[in-house]
Formats: C-alpha cells, sequence, structure tokens
C-alpha cells in the first residue's frame, strides 16, 4: 500500500536517492551538494512537501 507522508523525517542522501532515481535516464545529472543548493535556492522546506512511500522506501515526492 502507498503511504502519503511528510517529509521532514527523510534525510538528504534518502531524498538525493529517489531523485537520482527518478531521473536515471537523463544526460544531465545533479550530485547531492547540487539537489541540496537547489532546494535551499528555491525554499524547500520538508515540513511541507509530501512523498510517496511503498513499504519502507519513498518512490516519489513533490517539493516544496
Amino acid at each position: 500500500m502507498i503511504e502519503i507522508k511528510s517529509l521532514s523525517r527523510l534525510s538528504i542522501q534518502e531524498l538525493y536517492q529517489a531523485f537520482e532515481d527518478a531521473f536515471a535516464d537523463y544526460e544531465i545529472q545533479l550530485s547531492q551538494d547540487e539537489l541540496e543548493t537547489m532546494l535551499v535556492r528555491r525554499g524547500f522546506v520538508s515540513e511541507l512537501t509530501f512523498g510517496a512511500f511503498y513499504n519502507t522506501g519513498i518512490v516519489g515526492y513533490c517539493i516544496f
């Protein structure tokens, strides 16, 4: 079953892994540091961001 939960308890490593998996076929890749910089620049607030979790892993999210 898929659950929707806040990303407030998700580590940046887990968030990056989901991002990397989602965009694996893209020609341009971001490093974890680049993703963190982008999130800060865009005003990322983990408490306001939700993701879809299947079993124990994240399978998708929307960044707010």
